[in-house]
């Protein structure tokens, strides 16, 4: 088996990972998959008008971005994606944020301060409760942040393994998906 992480393949296709949704008015990671043609990547951020607002060369399939340093307004829709500058063909799809200002934990309060099952003493099932209560309010990039610090601090917990990868399906994200038990 060749390189890659699964994704790309040998024409070059790039598959936006995360983010999408809506993301904080902070630091947030860009991921894209990796395919065999390059190492050499551009990230660019459009806003509506599909202008460019943002736009780095990394040479990962990943890049953070401080959302606060750019040119953009909270509520407002963006697209990002992948250019690989030796291959003009291969571009990935865009993928869809909005900036928002909404606090992720105030969501999680407001969602789960009523609930019993929230007020028992399991870290993990509350980390389980709070990603989904993300999810559900389109806050999918913290949704990952919280699945993937469950994963790292709960490496044999086949609960949390499955409902990230879960996550990862219902987002058409399955090779990612399949990772996690490897």
């Amino acid at each position: 088996k060749g390189g890659g992480d699964g994704w790309g393949d040998k024409d070059g296709r790039i598959v936006p990972i995360l983010p999408f949704g809506k993301i904080p008015a902070g630091p947030v990671v860009f991921q894209w998959s990796e395919p065999r043609i390059s190492k050499d990547y551009v990230l660019e951020i459009f806003n509506e008008a599909g202008s460019i607002v943002h736009s780095t060369q990394v040479k990962d399939n990943w890049a953070q971005v401080n959302m606060e340093s750019l040119p953009v307004t909270v509520g407002e829709k963006y697209a990002w994606r992948i250019d690989v500058p030796s291959h003009p063909e291969s571009t990935s799809t865009k993928a869809r944020i909005i900036l928002t200002d909404e606090q992720a934990n105030e969501i999680i309060h407001q969602k789960l301060e009523r609930s019993d099952a929230y007020q028992l003493d399991d870290p993990v099932l509350c980390g389980l409760m709070e990603a989904v209560v993300l999810e559900e309010q389109a806050h999918f990039y913290e949704a990952y942040e919280r699945y993937e610090m469950l994963r790292q601090f709960n490496k044999k917990n086949n609960l949390v393994k499955l409902m990230q990868a879960a996550f990862y399906v219902r987002h058409q994200l399955k090779p990612r998906a399949q990772l996690i038990f490897r």
